[in-house]
């Protein structure tokens, strides 16, 4: 394990330098966060769209949250944010569904207002939830024996 926040960035680095999608998500992370590096979201929005085109779906998320609203030096971009939450949704992340359903709820980022649509996902979200809970308490239960 990493001792120190430098080395965990420096070990990321390294495996994003290969391609690993799962590094190119987390390096993106750190250049979000300002951790180690200056804060820089267009870096970040560059290794988030390299993960997220592997098909990481926490990078879909984070890049679809940036292009949402847009941030310092990254304008928005709705049509985009939406088609990576949809990605995101698509393979069951409750976070995704849920934006989706808060821009249903709305009509924002040119996704017409849906009512039910955004009930439908939220529900989802829901139950995404509590299967990933009902794995936890399964995993935990079969460490145990």
């Amino acid at each position: 394990m990493p001792r120190d926040e430098a080395e965990a960035f420096r070990l990321t680095q390294l495996a994003a330098q290969q391609q690993h999608a799962g590094a190119l998500s987390n390096l993106a992370t750190f250049y979000v966060q300002g951790r180690v590096v200056p804060t820089n979201y267009v870096q970040a929005v560059r290794l988030f769209r390299q993960a997220a085109d592997q098909g990481v779906r926490q990078a879909q998320v984070n890049l679809g949250e940036l292009l949402l609203t847009g941030a310092a030096d990254v304008s928005p971009d709705p049509v985009e944010a939406v088609r990576l939450l949809r990605l995101a949704s698509e393979q069951g992340s409750a976070t995704a569904m849920k934006l989706l359903a808060s821009l249903y709820k709305e009509g924002k980022a040119g996704v017409p207002k849906d009512e039910l649509e955004a009930a439908r996902l939220v529900q989802a979200a829901r139950l995404q939830g509590s299967t990933v809970l009902h794995r936890r308490q399964m995993k935990k239960e079969s460490t145990k024996r």
